[in-house]
Protein backbone atom coordinates (compact mmCIF):
# COMPACT_ATOMS: atom_id res chain seq x y z
CA UNK A 1 0.00 0.00 0.00
CA UNK A 2 2.64 2.21 0.84
CA UNK A 3 3.67 1.92 -3.61
CA UNK A 4 2.68 4.53 -5.56
CA UNK A 5 1.01 3.82 -9.00
CA UNK A 6 4.75 4.36 -10.57
CA UNK A 7 6.61 2.27 -8.85
CA UNK A 8 3.69 -0.82 -9.18
CA UNK A 9 4.35 0.06 -13.01
CA UNK A 10 8.37 -0.30 -12.47
CA UNK A 11 8.48 -2.92 -10.27
CA UNK A 12 6.06 -4.73 -13.02
CA UNK A 13 8.52 -4.35 -16.11
CA UNK A 14 11.31 -5.00 -13.90
CA UNK A 15 10.00 -8.19 -12.83
CA UNK A 16 8.56 -9.15 -16.52
CA UNK A 17 11.67 -8.24 -18.06
CA UNK A 18 13.62 -11.34 -16.28
CA UNK A 19 14.58 -14.81 -17.47
CA UNK A 20 12.92 -17.59 -16.28
CA UNK A 21 16.00 -19.73 -14.41
CA UNK A 22 14.61 -23.34 -13.40
CA UNK A 23 15.46 -24.40 -9.78
CA UNK A 24 18.34 -26.78 -9.15
CA UNK A 25 17.08 -29.34 -6.86
CA UNK A 26 16.83 -32.86 -5.82
CA UNK A 27 13.81 -35.26 -7.29
CA UNK A 28 13.35 -38.67 -7.44
CA UNK A 29 13.72 -40.12 -11.10
CA UNK A 30 11.29 -42.93 -10.51
CA UNK A 31 8.86 -40.56 -9.44
CA UNK A 32 9.39 -38.04 -12.30
CA UNK A 33 9.15 -40.85 -15.00
CA UNK A 34 5.51 -41.78 -12.99
CA UNK A 35 4.76 -37.89 -12.85
CA UNK A 36 4.86 -36.97 -17.17
CA UNK A 37 1.73 -39.09 -17.86
CA UNK A 38 -0.29 -37.62 -14.90
CA UNK A 39 0.91 -33.97 -16.25
CA UNK A 40 -0.39 -35.41 -19.76
CA UNK A 41 -3.57 -36.64 -18.48
CA UNK A 42 -4.19 -33.83 -16.36
CA UNK A 43 -2.18 -30.66 -16.69
CA UNK A 44 -1.14 -30.11 -20.43
CA UNK A 45 -4.31 -28.87 -21.60
CA UNK A 46 -3.21 -25.57 -19.77
CA UNK A 47 0.36 -25.83 -19.05
CA UNK A 48 1.88 -26.90 -22.38
CA UNK A 49 4.59 -28.40 -22.92
CA UNK A 50 5.13 -30.34 -20.04
CA UNK A 51 4.65 -27.44 -17.92
CA UNK A 52 7.53 -25.05 -19.19
CA UNK A 53 5.78 -22.45 -21.67
CA UNK A 54 3.76 -19.78 -19.39
CA UNK A 55 1.05 -18.84 -22.04
CA UNK A 56 -2.56 -19.73 -21.38
CA UNK A 57 -0.99 -20.88 -17.61
CA UNK A 58 1.95 -20.20 -15.61
CA UNK A 59 5.52 -22.47 -15.74
CA UNK A 60 5.26 -24.80 -13.46
CA UNK A 61 8.26 -27.08 -14.47
CA UNK A 62 10.97 -26.09 -13.23
CA UNK A 63 9.37 -23.92 -10.17
CA UNK A 64 10.48 -25.31 -6.67
CA UNK A 65 8.76 -27.87 -4.95
CA UNK A 66 7.76 -26.62 -1.97
CA UNK A 67 6.27 -23.53 -3.39
CA UNK A 68 4.00 -25.44 -5.57
CA UNK A 69 3.01 -28.53 -3.07
CA UNK A 70 1.85 -24.90 -0.84
CA UNK A 71 -0.05 -23.79 -4.03
CA UNK A 72 -1.30 -27.09 -5.06
CA UNK A 73 -2.44 -27.44 -1.24
CA UNK A 74 -4.62 -24.65 -0.95
CA UNK A 75 -6.37 -24.52 -4.36
CA UNK A 76 -9.22 -26.91 -2.42
CA UNK A 77 -9.79 -25.08 0.96
CA UNK A 78 -9.96 -22.25 -1.57
CA UNK A 79 -7.41 -19.84 -0.17
CA UNK A 80 -5.78 -20.00 -3.53
CA UNK A 81 -7.97 -18.55 -6.51
CA UNK A 82 -7.75 -21.02 -9.86
CA UNK A 83 -10.20 -21.66 -12.43
CA UNK A 84 -12.75 -24.36 -11.75
CA UNK A 85 -11.37 -26.75 -14.46
CA UNK A 86 -8.33 -26.93 -12.53
CA UNK A 87 -9.67 -26.91 -9.21
CA UNK A 88 -11.79 -29.92 -10.07
CA UNK A 89 -8.71 -31.43 -11.40
CA UNK A 90 -6.37 -30.93 -8.11
CA UNK A 91 -9.21 -32.10 -6.01
CA UNK A 92 -9.27 -35.29 -8.09
CA UNK A 93 -5.33 -36.09 -8.34
CA UNK A 94 -4.24 -38.50 -5.27
CA UNK A 95 -1.31 -37.57 -2.93
CA UNK A 96 0.98 -40.19 -4.75
CA UNK A 97 -0.49 -37.90 -7.81
CA UNK A 98 0.51 -35.13 -6.66
CA UNK A 99 4.16 -36.14 -5.21
CA UNK A 100 4.57 -37.85 -8.89
CA UNK A 101 4.22 -34.29 -9.89
CA UNK A 102 6.40 -32.39 -8.18
CA UNK A 103 8.83 -34.33 -8.59
CA UNK A 104 8.27 -34.36 -12.71
CA UNK A 105 8.31 -30.49 -12.49
CA UNK A 106 11.33 -30.43 -10.56
CA UNK A 107 13.18 -33.06 -12.60
CA UNK A 108 13.08 -30.01 -15.54
CA UNK A 109 16.12 -27.76 -14.64
CA UNK A 110 16.75 -26.64 -18.15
Amino acid sequence: SALGEEDISALSAWYSSQSFVAAQQEFDATLAAAGEPVHVQFCEKCHEQGGTVAGRAPRIAGQWSEYLKSAINYIPTGERMCPPLMERKVTDLSKDQITQLLNYYASQSD
